[in-house]
């Protein structure tokens, strides 16, 4: 019943939260005004548009994170688009499921331990495997372990990344056991001496693949072959921004007949 109240009373609604300091944006060169964002503690109750509204733009600011390392990993193994697009789905959901569960926190019975956090995150791919990975794959090709067509193009190798996934499961054990250790040893074992460089490296390799796919793409693309699918970035099919594409006719006819309507006013007026 209680529940039911919060839907149709405005304080259980709307309540009295700031909604202009949410939705104001901080412009540049703008005096900006100086004051602490409202807070919710834990068990604090939150209007359910509030709460509706904080949902969607978490979910919309997890989403790149989430859907970013299936794409990377699947382009070092040169899977193909299904399979992509089945990376990406099982990411979401699994992702969704066990932020379910770290949000909720159980209690394991008979023991004075719980799975999750009870806090408001997200369980969602790690990009840390990234340089391992690819680096892993890039191993694969070479030995043999990855298939390569008789011209020495990469073809999708699936079964490297089953590897990585076998190897990912094994190593979670050990995460396992050492979340049953005190945060006290954790950091004599893991100094900011060991995790600072480790978390830096990890960016470095990042930009590689950013500025790759920020010109066009980090696939066979990136070698720039003479002829084949991948002659363009990121591929022939992609639509280019250039005259010669067909694909883009509707756009340049439009910017055609602006000019031309732009030219024949300029000429009347003179």
């Amino acid at each position: 019943m209680k529940t039911f109240t919060d839907f149709v009373h405005r304080e259980g609604l709307i309540g009295t939260y700031d909604y202009a300091f949410l939705f104001r944006p901080n412009l540049p060169f703008m005096k900006k005004e100086r004051r602490a964002a409202p807070f919710f503690g834990l068990h604090d109750k939150m209007p359910v548009f509030l709460a509706l509204l904080l949902g969607f733009q978490h979910a919309l600011a997890m989403l790149a994170g989430v859907i970013t390392p299936p794409i990377i990993l699947a382009n070092a193994a040169n899977l193909t688009l299904d399979q992509q697009r089945y990376l990406v789905s099982t990411s979401l959901v699994v992702c969704g499921i066990l932020s379910s569960i770290q949000i909720t926190r159980f209690h394991i019975w008979k023991t004075p331990y719980h799975i999750g956090t009870g806090l408001i995150s997200v369980v969602g791919t790690s990009f840390a495997t990234i340089p391992v990975a690819t680096g892993a794959l890039s191993q694969m090709y070479a030995t043999g372990y990855c298939p390569t067509s008789a011209a020495g193009r990469k073809l999708p190798c699936p079964d490297g990344y089953g590897a990585i996934l076998g190897t990912a499961a094994c190593c979670a054990l050990l995460e396992i056991a050492m979340s049953f250790t005190s945060p006290r040893v954790l950091k004599k074992i893991f100094p900011p001496l060991v995790t600072g460089p480790t978390v830096m490296l990890i960016g470095v390799k990042l930009v590689q693949s950013g500025f790759q796919n920020w010109a066009g793409g980090s696939g066979d693309c990136k070698s720039r072959p003479t002829s084949g699918l991948f002659q363009l970035c990121p591929n022939i099919n992609a639509p280019h921004a250039f005259p010669g594409d067909p694909r883009n006719s509707s756009v340049w006819a439009l910017a055609s007949s602006s000019q031309s309507s732009f030219a024949s006013g300029s000429a009347r007026r003179l």
